[in-house]
């Protein structure tokens, strides 16, 4: 994601401690003076945030709270808070809602998968899993066998698991943004949580930051032309401008993490529930844009979701219930949905590598 400069106060871009395998930083804008005297205690305060969530939500850590529902929820009730009740209930609540293929208790087939130890770069092949270890993992997903009551999980099947990577970073973006307006609403700010953007506050006088979205595939691609300006200014589909009084930019896209075979196959991380492979259809990327506080933790699952649907459904679910919305397409195609037209900016020199802007 792009961002740009506030040009009429100092910034301090603040790199906070890694959760979630990710490098999260917030720059923040404003007086010299404030800066000065905040920037330590704004590392501190929010690396905190970032590490009680990485301690408990991650599924690579024995002791966090996920891995004891994952270790435990067949055979008894585990008891969980309200934190954790209101991340897992937005999530079936999407799945439900939304698309199905985004589901919680996909966590078995991915740890199969390996992308995290796996994922392609520096010509580091892999192959993906059996397919006879795949199937058998396929009937511990759905999340309609995850049970509630009250404030206790239980798992209907046995060898189920579940990880909501795919939706704490937002909520962590909307928990930072929480203790940036209550401690430190002197400075405007833009928050970076593994691509999870939230943007607040003015970039001048008149208007937010300009937040750009990423040309998925762009280094690799890039290879295949000699032009410089494309180089320089092509990584970024286009942008919008953000509302000064908060704005969630969410992307997931197939670009992200995924393995590569020595005979060139590529297996993004994004895997189908049905099939046990990665989600087949006509979408790189969605961004999914939202002008209000405390909904990065919707639009981190929305993203994923909306990917899942394929380009015609992703497209109409958002027209259909106001959403703004960015897909890449396999073919090159950017398209925004009805509500984005207007706050959309496509990058037109992007159509020297082929890409086509689409927002009749």
């Amino acid at each position: 994601m792009l961002t740009s400069c506030n040009k009429n106060a100092s910034m301090k871009m603040i790199t906070l401690d890694d959760a979630f395998s990710i490098t999260p930083y917030i720059n923040i804008y404003g007086s010299e003076k404030d800066i000065n005297k905040y920037q330590n205690k704004i590392y501190t305060d929010l690396s905190k945030i970032l590490k009680d969530l990485d301690d408990k939500y991650n599924v690579n850590k024995e002791n966090s709270l996920i891995s004891n529902i994952n270790k435990n929820a067949y055979e008894t009730d585990v008891e969980i808070d309200d934190e954790c009740l209101k991340i897992i209930n937005t999530a079936l609540r999407i799945s439900s809602v939304v698309s199905d293929k985004y589901d919680i208790s996909i966590y078995p087939l991915s740890k199969l998968w390996d992308f995290k130890n796996k994922y392609y770069t520096n010509n580091n092949y892999n192959n993906p899993p059996r397919g006879e270890d795949i199937n058998e993992i396929l009937s511990l997903i759905d999340y309609q066998n995850i049970e509630i009551k009250d404030h206790k999980i239980r798992f209907k099947v046995e060898g189920m698991e579940i990880d909501l990577g795919s939706i704490v970073k937002g909520y962590a973006c909307d928990l930072i943004a929480g203790v940036m307006d209550e401690e430190y609403n002197m400075f405007s700010y833009i928050i970076n949580i593994g691509g999870n953007i939230y943007a607040k506050g003015e970039r001048n006088k008149k208007t937010g930051f300009k937040v750009g979205i990423q040309t998925p595939f762009f280094n690799d691609r890039i290879k295949e032309y000699d032009d410089n300006d494309l180089r320089n200014e092509g990584y970024y589909l286009g942008y919008i401008t953000s509302n000064l009084e908060g704005t969630t930019v969410v992307t997931s896209g197939i670009y992200e993490r995924y393995i590569k075979t020595e005979a060139g196959i590529m297996y993004h991380h994004i895997l189908d529930k049905y099939t046990g492979y990665p989600i087949d259809n006509d979408i790189e990327s969605v961004s999914i844009v939202i002008d209000e506080n405390n909904k990065s933790i919707e639009a981190d699952g929305l993203s994923t979701a909306l990917l899942c649907m394929g380009k015609t459904d992703a497209l109409n679910y958002a027209n259909e219930h106001g959403l703004k919305i960015v897909i890449a397409t396999k073919d090159k195609e950017v398209i925004v949905s009805d509500k984005l037209k207007d706050e959309f900016v496509f990058n037109e020199i992007l159509e020297k590598m082929g890409y086509t802007y689409n927002n009749k």
